[in-house]
C-alpha cells in the first residue's frame, strides 16, 4: 500500500490541525480512501478473498465511530 519513499520535504508539510482546523481528525481517513483500490489489487494478487478485505476496510469505520464515542465527532487519529 505504501511503497514510495517518504518525499524529502515531508516534514515540511503543514500537519492537518494547522491546515484543515475542526476537520482534522477525518484527514486521515480521507486520505486512505484512494488506496483503497491499490489494497484490493494487492489482496486480489496474493489471493486473499475480497469478502476480508472488504471486512478489513469496514474497521475503518469501527475506528471512526470509536473516535466519535470519545471526541463528540468522527476522526481517525489514534
Amino acid at each position: 500500500m505504501f511503497e514510495e519513499a517518504i518525499p524529502e520535504d515531508f516534514y515540511s508539510w503543514p500537519m492537518p490541525d494547522a491546515a484543515m482546523g475542526e476537520l482534522s481528525p477525518v484527514f486521515y481517513a480521507v486520505a486512505l480512501l484512494p488506496e483503497v483500490p491499490k489494497l484490493a489489487a494487492k489482496h486480489g494478487k496474493r489471493g486473499i478473498p475480497a469478502e476480508v478485505t472488504v471486512n478489513t476496510l469496514k474497521d475503518i469505520d469501527l475506528w471512526l465511530c470509536n473516535y466519535k464515542e470519545k471526541h463528540g465527532r468522527k476522526g481517525l487519529v489514534e
